[in-house]
């Protein structure tokens, strides 16, 4: 049984078995510390030794397990709660346990019956000293207490170590990738054996997985997720050493496909686009969100993008409903015109609130209005109108166009002007109206047309896709 998320959340407990059961601890580093937090312990005869597997075989099953020597034990049995500590062994081999990764695992095998303990947490070591929290500090190695350069500081080393540098392993620090926590360090795409692994790792991954198309590949906007002078590796070529490295990964799992999800990108993430044939564009439309200025930006940056390969790269440009609801018209309605001014129809595609609730049905997800043809664009979006906002004279707005052969696009965002206090809403006040200079007929999010148009009023942050009569 996995008994991961149990041993690390309050009130569920891991009983650590009886007569012929093993409980196994694993990390993918060398560890050195297992702090048990008991809810019930040993009693009546139960007992248990702990050891470490020595000797794998070549898929990594244990062939041989030595009892740990260990420093410290307060566990007095693990009939209370408690601490054991120890050396990593120099003949401590990763196995696999269960179909687990390979992991330094350790286990407590019990080998007299009885009333086993129940452990509320099993835990390793609070390297950061987060004490349960969100917080805390990453330690320093001091490399030069570690006289054998094994990465690790017994506790000769430990005790002279330079005042404050406090890292027990070399690992312990690793800066962790944004907001996510200590088990989820960042990585260096620059380093040749990081690269290797990757490029190996992802092709056996899809090999395991034949029904798959290709891989996604989260968190790829291209930006150091450290500080330059945080690390003692440069970031200097980061987004370009990251580029080329998923590069490699996807000319090694053709045909399989691969694309990146560069979102917030902005141009940190050119190095990742000139270099592969696909991104995702995670919340790039928020039509009932964005206001001119941030349209006219978007709109650019697509076309940029568009602009660092030939043939350009296939965006998948996602969409937010922020404002609206993803099963509204005039959210669907608004989304859809948004894409169809900066759409390319070879190599762009629009996902409707793709990371916005993705366990949602369908349903949330698509607007019929999708199916009517609009044709193909017959050139480039353009102002279509300006003026003050009706319902706030400081700022302006602006309705954008675009011509498609069966239709005529258009989308408003919301109102704005530099420098200004006041942000433009939504209202129903905010209405505009204009003449089309022509006969149309509305588009609705249902897939049906409405009565012919020769003029439309539009609010913030609404669009309108009219079909030629």
């Amino acid at each position: 049984m996995d008994q991961t998320y149990a041993s690390h959340s309050l009130g569920q407990g891991v009983a650590l078995g009886d007569y012929g059961e093993s409980l196994y601890v694993g990390y993918p580093d060398r560890f050195r510390e297992i702090n048990f937090n008991l809810i019930s312990g040993a009693s009546n005869g139960w007992s248990a030794v702990v050891e470490y597997a020595s000797a794998v075989d070549a898929t990594g099953q244990p062939t041989a397990w030595k009892a740990l020597p260990l420093l410290t034990n307060t566990t007095a049995g693990f009939t209370r709660s408690g601490q054991l500590t120890f050396d990593p062994p120099a003949d401590w081999k990763t196995a696999a346990i269960g179909g687990s990764a390979r992991l330094y695992y350790v286990r407590v095998r019990t080998v007299h019956t009885g009333t086993a303990p129940v452990a509320r947490t099993i835990l390793g070591r609070d390297y950061v000293n987060a004490r349960g929290g969100s917080s805390g500090v990453i330690p320093a190695f001091d490399y030069a207490a570690d006289l054998n350069h094994d990465g690790y500081l017994n506790d000769a080393e430990y005790a002279r170590r330079h005042p404050g540098m406090d890292a027990r392993f070399a690992y312990e620090g690793r800066v962790f990738q944004g907001s996510y926590g200590q088990m989820r360090p960042a990585t260096n795409p620059s380093s040749a054996g990081f690269r290797a692994w990757a490029v190996d790792y992802d092709f056996r991954y899809l090999r395991a997985n034949p029904l798959a198309d290709g891989l996604f590949v989260d968190n790829s906007n291209g930006r150091a997720p450290v500080l330059d002078a945080d690390v003692v590796e440069s970031t200097t070529t980061y987004g370009a050493d990251y580029g080329s490295m998923l590069n490699a990964v996807a000319r090694a799992v053709a045909p399989k496909w691969l694309i990146v999800n560069t979102a917030g990108g902005g141009t940190n993430a050119d190095g990742v686009v000139r270099q592969n044939t696909a991104y995702f564009e995670e919340f790039a439309l928020r039509p009932l969100a964005h206001n001119w200025q941030q349209f006219e930006d978007m709109a650019e940056a697509i076309a940029h993008r568009q602009g660092l390969r030939t043939p350009s790269p296939y965006a998948v440009l996602d969409s937010l409903p922020t404002g609206g609801s993803p099963t509204d018209p005039r959210t669907q309605l608004a989304t859809l015109a948004y894409y169809y001014l900066l759409a390319d129809p070879k190599y762009t595609f629009l996902d409707f609130y793709g990371g916005y609730a993705p366990a949602t049905p369908w349903s949330q997800h698509w607007s019929p209005a999708v199916t009517y043809n609009v044709g193909k664009p017959a050139g480039e979006w353009y102002l279509f109108a300006s003026g003050s906002d009706p319902s706030n004279r400081a700022l302006t707005y602006h309705v954008y166009a675009r011509q498609y052969t069966n239709a005529l696009v258009l989308y408003k965002p919301l109102s704005y002007a530099q420098g200004a206090t006041s942000k433009g809403t939504l209202a129903n006040a905010t209405a505009t109206t204009m003449q089309l200079g022509g006969t149309y007929r509305p588009l609705r999010a249902d897939g049906t047309l409405g009565s012919p148009v020769t003029s439309i009023s539009l609010r913030n942050g609404e669009g309108a896709i009219l079909v030629r009569v």
